[in-house]
């Protein structure tokens, strides 16, 4: 199928996992046994699926999650399918960040992949100049909240999140004191 234009305004997300097994949460940040996301604007274009791969591009993209977070606006163009999430020009606005991505891409055997995206998923991405905010992080891993670092960044990274590698990665920290350039493993 083709779709020409996407356009949804003021939509609501709920979901809830009522599984026995499901992990409790406590702290704060993205609770993803227990998402409510409100204010959801979507503009999209060319929306396709052909041959096992949806294909399109979101033009804008806002909403805010019950935890707090919002995002003030997202852009790329995706292709999801046999495995794999390409996403170009991959542009990240919210209230403390603003992230862009030329390429990332996410790798997986099956959406069931996602249960333990920590080891079964791997990322690749470009980060271009970018600013980075640890208080975007900090609703997606709650142990940095209160960290209060923000800098400019740019590199490469790649791996699953539990063996991720970087390089020629460069920081700047916005509040002084480091800079520098780096590659490795952590």
């Amino acid at each position: 199928f083709h779709i020409r234009k996407v356009e949804i305004l003021d939509m609501g997300f709920t979901m809830r996992n009522y599984l026995d097994d499901r992990i409790l949460f406590e702290g704060n940040g993205i609770d993803w046994n227990d998402l409510d996301i409100t204010d959801i604007d979507l503009s999209a274009k060319g929306l396709n699926y052909k041959g096992g791969i949806m294909s399109g591009e979101v033009t804008d993209l806002s909403f805010r999650e019950k935890s707090g977070y919002r995002i003030w606006n997202m852009t790329g163009k995706a292709d999801v399918g046999r495995g794999r999430t390409i996403i170009e020009d991959f542009h990240i606005r919210d209230p403390w960040s603003d992230l862009n991505l030329p390429v990332y891409i996410m790798s997986y055997e099956n959406i069931l992949a996602f249960q333990d995206f920590i080891s079964k998923v791997r990322i690749d991405a470009e980060v271009a100049e970018s600013l980075l905010d640890f208080k975007t992080l900090s609703y997606f891993s709650p142990e940095l909240e209160g960290n209060s670092l923000v800098a400019d960044v740019s590199g490469n990274v790649s791996g699953h999140i539990d063996d991720f590698t970087f390089s020629d990665f460069r920081f700047n920290s916005k509040a002084g004191g480091f800079k520098g350039r780096a590659s490795g493993r952590l």
